[in-house]
């Protein structure tokens, strides 16, 4: 039982992390609107194997990471200047839109997925802290070998969420080409938003 908690609370900490939209899920649908469906697979498996990693860096270094908050600090300031060029860029894809169309799988969507995961440097900080908060309560255990049913817990719900994500875009692919436009709008939007949170966060309270 105490095996299926800790895969539960990795489970549902990713489906949260991932259910609203950001740089991994939002490519994922980008990706399988223009590349197909499998591609957005394989950019999902190597993304889960980002985000993994990251959650056992926020784990195994838990203890480092208390003792150094600059470096979460540091984390969270590139990821304000990643998410200002992202949202650039989609607002220029919006404003300048090309005819796509579906292709087989070229390049490599698995390093794809594992390099755009990697950009969102917030995902170490957001383990790091639901993580040393379970342990507080007492709920999960950090240490070998438990703490890898835990991490098993954060790849499934990884992968599933954002192989859910590539299903959704097949909707929008259907929809047609003004859709597609207007989720470059909303993902420009999505982005600038979120560094202005991020910013708020980081300096509003100085």
């Amino acid at each position: 039982m105490e095996y299926l908690n800790h895969f539960a609370l990795g489970f549902m900490i990713t489906v949260l992390s991932i259910l609203l939209p950001g740089i991994v899920n939002m490519t994922a649908v980008t990706i399988s609107m223009k590349r197909g469906l499998y591609t957005s697979y394989r950019f999902s498996f190597g993304a889960t194997l980002t985000i993994t990693v990251q959650a056992f860096i926020a784990i195994t270094f838990a203890g480092f990471l208390s003792k150094n908050p600059a470096i979460l600090t540091f984390l969270k300031q590139t990821a304000v200047a990643i998410f200002v060029i992202l949202g650039i860029i989609f607002l220029l894809l919006a404003r300048h839109p090309k005819v796509t169309k579906t292709t087989s799988s070229k390049g490599k969507p698995i390093l794809l997925g594992i390099v755009v995961a990697w950009m969102n440097l917030l995902n170490i900080p957001y383990y790091f802290t639901f993580s040393t908060f379970f342990e507080a309560k007492g709920w999960i255990i950090l240490d070998d070998p438990i703490k890898y049913t835990y991490l098993s817990g954060i790849a499934v719900g990884a992968i599933l969420l954002l192989m859910l994500y590539g299903r959704f875009a097949q909707f929008i692919t259907v929809s047609g080409p003004h859709l597609a436009r207007n989720l470059n709008y909303f993902l420009s939007g999505l982005f600038f938003v979120m560094a202005i949170v991020q910013a708020v966060q980081l300096y509003g309270q100085t």
